[in-house]
């Protein structure tokens, strides 16, 4: 009998000691519910694209939606070239293709940025699924373009080299402008006559147009997508175009939308803005350049545009001449200048 008593307040003792462990070990909240895991608020809960193709044309204005794109001159690689970037959604994050530009390569303007005669670059975005099947009408139709907008947020932007504020920014001018222009419907044009100017009243970013300011600058060019949890907020922008004054939709997304909203993962695309395009207009001496032209025979403006060239194209002195050399005589090709807004 003494031994059955002793093992029984043996056990209870060792119950009481386990339990007293336990106590402490989950620091005396025994009353307190088990957490659950934490579920992430802004988690995406529309579309989710397995890839996306942006291509960028540079062009010129008929009318302020009016974009059309330049033709290019036959023989040159970066003057007014079309570029095409695509990326693929990977483990949250979009992944650059290998074969993608190293870089956007865009003019400025300065004389005339907020005007028709700016030196505009259309950005054309379009979103796939893994099958190839183009997704953009999912972010668009019935309604569901009230919850999405593209903005576009410059970072890490840096001079070139050769960069004199004097010259290359002597009016203080803001280096970038977005303006939406989102044809309505979208999957027809304002040139066609079958879609109207949507970016103002409806900002998606799907079909817009980047300006830059000033040249001899590189950045980052941060594509972000925002899912509003309701109808999305619309931010204008009191701005000039043509020295009249225009309201349009603002291109930098809020505090409080980067903070309470759901955000697809940001699209990014290093930019290099070479050169103004009033620089080319101004060495008169560039009109009879040839291939065979060297640097000394060049005027200190010519040989400041060849370094820059250099520079920011990442090629050679010979490349940099020639490539100026088609800009200036080549004929343009029959091909090119098709892409209308």
């Amino acid at each position: 009998m003494f031994k059955k008593i002793f093992k029984s307040m043996m056990l209870l003792a060792a119950t009481a000691v386990l339990a007293g462990s336990m106590l402490a070990c989950s620091g005396n909240k025994k009353d307190e519910p088990t957490p659950k895991p934490e579920v992430p608020q802004n988690k995406i809960e529309g579309v989710m694209p397995a890839k996306v193709v942006i291509k960028v044309y540079e062009g010129h204005l008929h009318g302020y939606s009016g974009f059309h794109q330049n033709g290019t001159a036959e023989g040159t690689k970066f003057f007014g070239v079309p570029q095409q970037f695509e990326f693929s959604l990977q483990d949250g994050k979009w992944v650059a293709a290998s074969g993608n530009p190293k870089a956007l390569y865009a003019m400025s303007y300065n004389k005339a940025q907020n005007t028709a005669a700016a030196a505009y670059h259309a950005i054309d975005i379009k979103y796939y699924d893994k099958d190839g099947k183009l997704l953009n009408g999912e972010f668009i139709d019935g309604g569901k373009s009230a919850h999405y907008q593209h903005f576009f947020v410059i970072k890490n932007q840096k001079n070139l080299s050769l960069f004199d504020e004097a010259i290359d920014n002597a009016a203080g001018t803001d280096f970038m402008r977005y303006d939406y222009i989102d044809p309505t419907p979208w999957d027809k044009t304002i040139h066609s006559g079958l879609a109207q100017y949507g970016g103002r009243e409806n900002p998606l970013g799907f079909k817009g147009m980047v300006s830059f300011g000033y040249c001899r600058q590189t950045c980052d060019l941060n594509i972000m997508l925002m899912e509003a949890k309701g109808t999305k907020e619309r931010r204008l922008l009191d701005m000039k175009f043509n020295d009249k004054p225009k309201s349009i939709a603002d291109w930098r997304p809020s505090a409080e939308q980067l903070k309470n909203e759901r955000w697809y993962p940001a699209i990014v695309i290093p930019v290099v803005v070479y050169l103004d395009r009033d620089e080319l207009e101004r060495c008169e001496d560039l009109w009879d350049i040839t291939e065979k032209t060297t640097m000394a025979e060049l005027s200190p403006g010519s040989q400041r545009i060849v370094n820059t060239l250099v520079e920011g194209l990442g090629i050679t002195e010979k490349e940099a001449i020639t490539e100026l050399y088609y800009k200036m005589n080549g004929d343009t090709k029959p091909e090119s200048g098709k892409y209308w807004f």
